[in-house]
């Protein structure tokens, strides 16, 4: 009997039932922490797991992007001694390419999580990176529109988005953004003679 059949199972099983619970453990309480920051600073913004997970998988794809064109320049430089064939070489050019094109969406989207939307009692101030900051005022506002779903389970997760209408401009707040609740709130004082829907709760 070979008991690696049994034991690498067994550890495997192990180690998933701990870090599975540490992991959501770990993801949930960075998710409170970020509806209080967002609810002490009045600013809407994205969770700290959110920030380090898209990090982690861009450092990753940056790696790949890495590994590829090293791969694709040994064959090229020595073919005889990696014995590679051009279908090969032309293989790892597409995998560079393919990996780079990865890297860009995974950089272009972690810098995308560093938005955040702040507000007070006269004005909305959307911040995003690489651009101007815009101002909205509570008076210019025409309508809300509120597609957010909120799933609360064993895995909760949010989809949809909160839109503010401006006349012919539009403020669009995704919902996987934290502080939404709490700005929801503040825009119903701001403007009580609008009907702005609630977030959908679904408990699952």
């Amino acid at each position: 009997m070979n008991y690696l059949d049994v034991i690498l199972p067994a550890i495997t099983t192990v180690l998933i039932g701990v870090l599975v619970p540490l992991i959501m453990e770990r993801i949930t309480d960075s998710q409170q922490k970020a509806e209080k920051k967002a609810s002490k600073t009045k600013c809407i913004g994205y969770s700290r797991s959110d920030n380090i997970a898209m990090s982690v998988m861009t450092g990753f794809s940056v790696l790949l992007v890495a590994a590829a064109l090293a791969c694709m320049i040994l064959c090229i430089k020595y073919p005889e001694k990696f014995e590679a064939t051009a279908k090969e070489i032309y293989m790892f050019a597409g995998l560079f390419v393919l990996c780079f094109a990865f890297a860009i969406f995974t950089i272009v989207w972690t810098i995308s999580f560093t938005r955040k939307i702040c507000y007070n009692e006269t004005y909305i101030t959307d911040i995003r990176p690489f651009a101007q900051k815009k101002k909205y005022l509570y008076s210019d506002i025409t309508s809300v529109g509120n597609s957010i779903v909120m799933m609360y389970g064993p895995f909760p997760t949010r989809k949809g988005k909160l839109t503010i209408f401006f006349d012919d401009k539009c403020l669009k707040i995704p919902a996987r953004m934290f502080g939404v609740s709490e700005f929801l709130e503040n825009l119903r004082k701001q403007r009580p003679d609008l009907e702005i829907p609630y977030c959908t709760v679904v408990n699952s």
